[in-house]
């Protein structure tokens, strides 16, 4: 089981670092959608099809907002499915080792 214990952990860490860039390429992809929007919010330039009402401006915002909510629940889920496997694989190969013993404290109690 030693041997296979960093194959494992490299696999998770590289499962979460897919994660990542998932993750902030679905924000890239809403930013880009809802530029507009959030430049006005933040103080910038009006759009070219003219002024925006603060109502429509927060309708647009809120959308943007529940798009960045939607990306993190779904690679949320997908980063759950992944680990899951990852985990699955680990308790595999803990399995085959076999009994290692009983659990042994590798430090005394105070008395």
């Amino acid at each position: 089981m030693n041997d296979e214990l960093p194959r494992i952990m490299a696999r998770a860490a590289a499962v979460a670092a897919a994660s990542t860039l998932r993750y902030g390429q679905a924000l890239a992809i809403v930013a880009v959608r809802h530029q507009a929007a959030l430049a006005q919010a933040m103080g910038g330039p009006p759009t070219p099809g003219g002024d925006v009402s603060p109502r429509v401006l927060a309708d647009e915002l809120r959308g943007c907002f529940r798009e960045v909510g939607e990306a993190a629940c779904e690679e949320a889920r997908r980063l759950a499915l992944e680990l899951d496997a990852v985990s699955e694989e680990l308790a595999r190969v803990a399995e085959a080792a076999g009994p290692g013993g009983p659990y042994r404290r590798p430090h005394k109690a105070k008395e």
